[in-house]
């Protein structure tokens, strides 16, 4: 034991694992394998089981909040809301449900806003947003939020968080 060579070294090392492995060691695998059968089923059936239609409704609530914000012409005309998610092309992939009529309907709003306010917000420096379009761009969000607010994306609150005052 005083000079051991390498076979012997290599003995011991690995005896000395070899216990906590062989005691702890089916556990650990137990574990992961649980663990591993878990994540598979989550990515097969994900939480919660939207529809398309319920993607763009937060995108298009994030782009009228960003157009009521708006201090340059790049925040006000940021997207087209006649391309991308709002293209009539993409709207037709939609499943025909209340909701894709909705995203429709918020679709044309946006754009016809985004076009009538456009002179507001033409030069940098300059962009002074109406309060009447950011009542018109509130009203789509509101609009947006009571048509999905059977969708399943958000848990409705069942006890109040605040007392009121």
């Amino acid at each position: 034991m005083r000079n051991p060579n390498w076979l012997t070294v290599t003995a011991m090392v690995l005896l000395v694992l070899a216990i906590p492995l062989a005691v702890f060691g089916p556990g650990v695998i137990h574990s992961a394998s649980v663990g591993l059968d878990q994540i598979k089923e989550r990515k097969a059936h994900p939480p919660i089981a939207s529809a398309p239609g319920t993607w763009i409704s937060p995108w298009l609530r994030n782009q009228a909040t960003r157009m009521m914000n708006a201090v340059e012409p790049t925040d006000w005309r940021a997207v087209s809301f006649q391309t991308g998610p709002c293209h009539p092309g993409n709207l037709e992939q939609l499943p025909q449900e209340k909701w894709s009529t909705s995203i429709v309907i918020a679709c044309g709003r946006m754009n016809d806003i985004q076009l009538r306010y456009a002179g507001d917000c033409a030069a940098t420096g300059e962009c002074v947003i109406p309060s009447k379009a950011k009542e018109e761009l509130q009203a789509v969000t509101d609009y947006l939020i009571a048509e999905f607010a059977d969708s399943g994306l958000v848990v409705p609150y069942k006890v109040e968080e605040q007392p009121a005052k």
